[in-house]
């Protein structure tokens, strides 16, 4: 962490440095102006015949309105450069004294850190993490497994703008009723919201120029200067996963007093799971000290999604239609696995601690191999053309033929399963159209799965819709919409033939 405080403060030096050359230039070139404003005023006393003064000939008068007309505009110029230069040398002040102010805490996290195994005391618990300076909020993104809408990233450096502020709206709007306070007792005020954009660039460009998202790399780039050009906004290419680098954050920076909430978008628990088991449940000091500040955002407003992000224990939430590209085609573990994931894993017998650790992360524990068990199924998990009172596993087994290369899993939900099903493939009239689809076309359904299938299907809400407005499944497969467009919030639309 100090490695980063020490290549930041050292940006922001460079940077003051920088402005201060423009300062002396805006100076120079003001002196400059000055002097040709002194030459203009002397200059047509001098040289002006005594004629002119006496009223002079039409070409003289023209001429001195002219002279007249160059020096008021010498005159508003140099004005302007005064107002510059004032503003300038006062955005020079705040950001030396803001480079002071760091510099100072990074001095004291670094003798702190020098001097606890110097005394051999014990290394800080997370109570001792306080930390000066103004409440922030952090938020996370996973790039590289979701996005904003297509008709924002497809609109470059403005698009970029655009997502940028809405994503402040958003996490303000959720914040609503949470105020926090200042140092010293002033009036509640919003915290900075510093957003942190993961993602592997290579990759990524590559999924959205195959899917015709953008029309060439050049927008992707505009985008990222758009979505930076914010001042608490900043763009990492990881070249692979963000779960580690995400985790990392929450170690580092999760017990800061003056951290307030942690925004997560995009994340998979069981990668971070694996990345850092501190993140479980298990691990009480964490799960107390640093719960209570995790939000993870439900890009794809799914109850399944919800399901599974709600196994962590931490608030779940969502930005309506704001995320509506998803490119995470990695697998994922089902809900029933990752409640036994939480539940299989005890409390590490040494914890985590807050800015300084003093042991590197455990390995990562080993998923715990399926049993056969005996089923029990939750109300909201039974699907919803399940006769009442029948025996799952049964029903489960009448969805698909013997010789069925997959089998339904009664112990998850039938589009939650392990591989997942691909709807498209068995209900769109083109079928699946993506090369390398990550969902399962091999699940043989029988007549009475195609009915139950479709029957589910219709209780998820129609993305399309939610993201854009208008759904064009019947347009482009000629048949009624799959999902469900009955939602609050739903807007009206035109009746389907």
């Amino acid at each position: 962490m100090s490695e980063t405080l020490q290549k930041r403060a050292a940006a922001w030096h460079a940077l003051c440095a920088s402005q201060d050359e423009f300062v002396s230039r805006l100076l120079e070139d003001c002196e400059t102006l000055e002097g040709e404003v002194d030459r203009l005023q002397q200059h047509p006393l001098a040289s002006t015949p005594p004629s002119l003064t006496e009223g002079g000939t039409e070409d003289d008068l023209l001429r001195r309105s002219e002279q007249e007309r160059r020096l008021q505009a010498l005159e508003d110029e140099v004005g302007a450069f005064g107002a510059v230069n004032e503003e300038l040398e006062h955005e020079a002040v705040e950001r030396r004294r803001l480079i002071e102010e760091r510099s100072a805490g990074l001095s004291n996290a670094q003798s702190r850190a020098l001097e606890a195994p110097r005394h051999g005391s014990p290394p800080p618990s997370e109570s001792q993490t306080d930390y000066e300076g103004p409440s922030f909020i952090l938020c996370l993104i996973n790039g590289s497994a979701v996005l904003f809408n297509q008709s924002l990233l497809s609109q470059g450096r403005t698009g970029g703008k655009d997502v940028a502020a809405r994503l402040i709206w958003e996490i303000e709007k959720d914040l609503s009723g949470h105020d926090f306070e200042r140092a010293g007792g002033d009036k509640p005020v919003r915290p900075t919201v510093l957003t942190l954009f993961f993602h592997d660039k290579v990759e990524l460009v590559r999924q959205l120029l195959r899917t015709k998202v953008i029309a060439s790399t050049e927008t992707w780039e505009d985008f990222l200067v758009g979505f930076a050009s914010a001042a608490d906004n900043e763009c990492v290419d990881v070249a692979g996963d963000a779960e580690p680098h995400i985790a990392s954050l929450l170690l580092t920076l999760g017990y800061a007093s003056n951290l307030k909430r942690i925004y997560v978008v995009g994340a998979q628990l069981d990668r971070l799971y694996e990345a850092c088991p501190a993140l479980l449940p298990s691990d009480v000091p964490f799960y107390v000290d640093v719960g209570p500040k995790l939000v993870l955002v439900n890009a794809s407003e799914t109850d399944d999604e919800r399901d599974l992000l709600s196994t962590s224990g931490w608030r779940v939430t969502t930005f309506p239609r704001f995320f509506g590209t998803s490119l995470d085609n990695r697998p994922r573990s089902s809900f029933a696995e990752l409640e036994n994931l939480v539940s299989s894993v005890p409390a590490p017998a040494q914890p985590w601690v807050g800015a300084v650790k003093t042991k590197k992360p455990a390995a990562a524990p080993a998923r715990p191999a399926k049993q056969p068990t005996e089923v029990t199924i939750r109300p909201r998990d039974r699907p919803v053309a399940a006769p009442e009172g029948a025996d799952m596993v049964e029903f489960y087994a009448s969805l698909t033929t013997p010789t069925s290369k997959h089998k339904f899993s009664p112990s998850a939900r039938l589009l939650v399963q392990d591989p997942q099903l691909c709807v498209w493939h068995y209900f769109s009239k083109p079928g699946c159209t993506l090369p390398h689809c990550h969902r399962s076309h091999e699940y043989d359904l029988t007549s009475r799965g195609r009915r139950v299938l479709k029957k589910e299907v219709s209780t998820i809400n129609c993305r399309e819709l939610m993201r854009t407005g208008k759904c064009t499944w019947h347009e482009q497969n000629g048949v009624r919409c799959l999902f469900n467009h009955h939602f609050r919030g739903a807007p009206t639309s035109p009746k389907e033939a």
